[in-house]
C-alpha cells in the first residue's frame, strides 16, 4: 500500500507544514502519549487516584509541552527536507518539554506523578510527535523504493558530480 505511492498526494498538502495545523496534531499526540504512559505504568488499571491524577495533570502537561515546542522552534522546522540536524532539534524540544512539564507538575503539586511515569512519557511522546513529522518522509521513501516505477540508469564516473546526480535522481520524482 505504501509502495504504490497512493499516500504521496496527501503528504504534499502545504497546510501540513503550518504551525496552526501541527499544534492540534501535537495536542492529540501528547495527550495520547500521556494516556498510554499512565495505562502502561499502572498496567491497565485506570481508576481511582490514578485517574484523578491523570485528569488533573493533563492540562498542565499539554500546555507546557506545546509552549516549549513553540519556544524551541519545533514548528519552524520543514520536515519534508529534515535530516539529522532537524532530528536533533526535535529531540532537544522533546527533552526540554518533558523536563519543563515535570517541573510544572512538581511545582503545582497537582498530584503524585512518579519519575518513571515522566520518563516513559518522554519516550512515548517523542515517538509519537517525531513519528508524525517524519511520516511524510517515510511515505515518500516507500513510494520511491517501488521497483515497478523505476528506470534503470548507469552512471559512469565518481566524485562530487556523480554524487549530486544520484541525489537529484533520487530526490526528484519526475525522473523515475
Amino acid at each position: 500500500f505504501l509502495r504504490n505511492g497512493s499516500l504521496v498526494p496527501l503528504s504534499r498538502f502545504p497546510v501540513l507544514g503550518y504551525e496552526s495545523f501541527q499544534i492540534p496534531i501535537d495536542l492529540v499526540m501528547v495527550s495520547l502519549a500521556y494516556y498510554l504512559t499512565y495505562w502502561l505504568r499502572h498496567e491497565g488499571v485506570f481508576e481511582g487516584q490514578t485517574k484523578m491524577t491523570f485528569i488533573a495533570t493533563l492540562p498542565a502537561v499539554l500546555l507546557t509541552k506545546i509552549v516549549v515546542f513553540h519556544l524551541t522552534g519545533l514548528y519552524r522546522i520543514r520536515w519534508r527536507q529534515a535530516g539529522v540536524p532537524e532530528m536533533l532539534r526535535g529531540v532537544r524540544s522533546m527533552v526540554l518539554s518533558s523536563v519543563a512539564a515535570a517541573l510544572v507538575v512538581a511545582y503545582l503539586r497537582i498530584g503524585r506523578t512518579s519519575a518513571a511515569t515522566l520518563i516513559v512519557d518522554f519516550y512515548v511522546m517523542s515517538s509519537f510527535v517525531l513519528g508524525t513529522r517524519f511520516s511524510a518522509r517515510l511515505i515518500h521513501y516507500y513510494a520511491q523504493s517501488n521497483p515497478a516505477h523505476k528506470k534503470r540508469v548507469l552512471i559512469y564516473g565518481t566524485g562530487p558530480s556523480a554524487s549530486l546526480l544520484i541525489c537529484e535522481l533520487l530526490a526528484n520524482q519526475h525522473h523515475s
